[in-house]
């Protein structure tokens, strides 16, 4: 799926894979944070292969996104303030990147690294 902008020299379409390359890059920079991890599906949408797990999760609504990932964290950081320095910053990101606004970021926390 695209997303279209209309700009004042024409139409802008930029893809998920774009503003998940955004997201992935973001993420992997944030002190705590260790990698991606999947998010999980429910048992139904899984059997009905209606989604697959992924690492990012992107839906689209008319001119905005929400943005659903999985990460697992380093040890030795506050699970809650890591949370929401990703929230924020895969925000701004995405916002002045692609110029896409984004409504809502969620977090899945896949598990804590062991040293």
């Amino acid at each position: 799926m695209k997303i279209n902008q209309t700009t004042s020299t024409g139409h802008l379409k930029i893809s998920e894979e774009v503003i998940g390359a955004i997201v992935k890059q973001t993420v992997m920079e944030i002190e705590g944070v260790a990698g991606l991890a999947l998010v999980p599906v429910s048992k139904k949408d899984y059997l009905l292969k209606a989604k697959k797990p992924k690492q990012i999760m992107i839906e689209t609504n008319a001119d905005s996104v929400k943005i659903t990932l999985g990460i697992l964290m380093d040890k030795g950081y506050v699970i809650k303030r890591t949370a929401e320095n990703v929230q924020r910053q895969v925000k701004e990101a995405v916002q002045n990147m692609a110029g896409v606004a984004v409504y809502q970021v969620n977090i899945y926390i896949a598990g804590i690294l062991q040293d």
